[in-house]
């Protein structure tokens, strides 16, 4: 029952654990009627908590969870390390929103901010943690699009260029990046990050074969239900979408994908347009190796997909026109060649014993 004077938070004998912790945390708002969130993130290099009472503590390899109490609101705190300093995330719950943004920045004020290289993108690796999702952050180096798009054949480039600049308007759509490897399908979506930084957040799936197959950890990911849910109630952030990336998903979006994956691929559909995916501004980025005849149809339909792009190799007369422009003269390429052959073509000769005609491209 609520009361007008918040009782002390007594009994801290069930807080292990950085999930029960938030769990508390949402329970003592409802009893608080402690009505108005706020959250930020900032990089910093210091990993000292608010100044205020800590209820509860728990710490992992990947990051330190904390639950306070002020005498009129409720902090929820957290701490990521990460190559170039720290992540810390604060949520502050009080009755009233203009107490609670006082409150926040007065709780960031001595943090020293870090910033970061222009050339770098946040993006976070989620993956599968005690039965719900986590995440972790890292900054990642990304070119611009004008810095590489000449790595692409004319006609991916053409395709390209235009995805960069697009912004859907309703969400849970699928982008579908196919092609052989060492195309430079993962250097893109560095690119296309950092393109669409302004209005898109980014998650990794490090494990998507659980995160279609458990659908807590899904839902708890794609609702912002994780070990890092407070940027939805970041006024400034409500209307920034999320692309979800899943590479190598050969498996689950395959023409038998059904028999293989069982219901993975009908909740990646209905993530995409279905129940699930109404009102959701996410997007679903799946990469494959696979011809596009070896996709599933209901993966690849019109309407569906925001956009459906092969990355194909250079043909010989592109391939020699980019080790032109390169400054390296070939006697000219007699065959299709991957970006990554070209690339290899122009650096120092590689050591193996695999001819040079039945190589493949790798990640790029």
């Amino acid at each position: 029952m609520l009361t007008d004077t918040p009782a002390l938070i007594t009994d801290t004998s069930t807080l292990s654990g950085g999930g029960a912790l938030r769990t508390l945390f949402w329970q003592e708002c409802f009893e608080r009627n402690y009505t108005s969130f706020i959250s930020r993130s900032k990089h910093t290099t210091s990993t000292e908590k608010p100044p205020c009472k800590i209820v509860g503590q728990s710490e992992d390899a990947t990051s330190t969870v904390c639950l306070l109490e002020g005498p009129d609101h409720l902090i929820l705190f957290q701490s990521n390390p990460v190559p170039q300093g720290v992540n810390i995330f604060f949520v502050i719950a009080h009755a009233k929103m203009d107490s609670a943004k006082k409150l926040l920045a007065q709780y960031l004020e001595p943090y020293p901010e870090i910033v970061v290289d222009s050339d770098s993108i946040s993006v976070d690796f989620t993956f599968l943690s005690g039965g719900s999702a986590a995440r972790i952050g890292r900054s990642i180096e990304a070119p611009e699009w004008e810095e590489i798009s000449n790595n692409y054949p004319p006609t991916v480039r053409s395709a390209l260029n235009s995805l960069t600049q697009i912004q859907p308007e309703s969400g849970g759509k699928i982008i579908l990046l196919h092609g052989p490897p060492g195309t430079g399908k993962t250097t893109f979506i560095r690119t296309l990050i950092r393109s669409w930084s302004d209005w898109c957040s980014a998650q990794y799936v490090t494990d998507p074969e659980s995160f279609f197959a458990y659908p807590g950890y899904m839902m708890s990911s794609i609702l912002g239900l994780d070990s890092n849910p407070w940027d939805d109630f970041e006024e400034v952030e409500a209307d920034k979408w999320s692309l979800f990336i899943v590479e190598d998903a050969d498996e689950l979006i395959s023409s038998s994908a059904k028999q293989q994956t069982g219901q993975g691929l009908a909740r990646l559909l209905n993530v995409a347009d279905g129940m699930i995916g109404q009102g959701l501004k996410i997007m679903i980025l799946l990469t494959t190796n696979e011809p596009i005849v070896q996709i599933h149809e209901a993966v690849s339909r019109p309407g569906r997909c925001l956009a459906n792009i092969h990355f194909s190799p250079f043909n010989p007369s592109e391939a020699k026109s980019w080790l032109t422009s390169q400054e390296y003269a070939p006697d000219g390429p007699s065959r299709e060649m991957t970006l990554a052959e070209l690339f290899a073509c122009t650096k120092s000769s590689q050591i193996t014993t695999i001819p040079d005609e039945t190589q493949n491209g790798s990640y790029l």
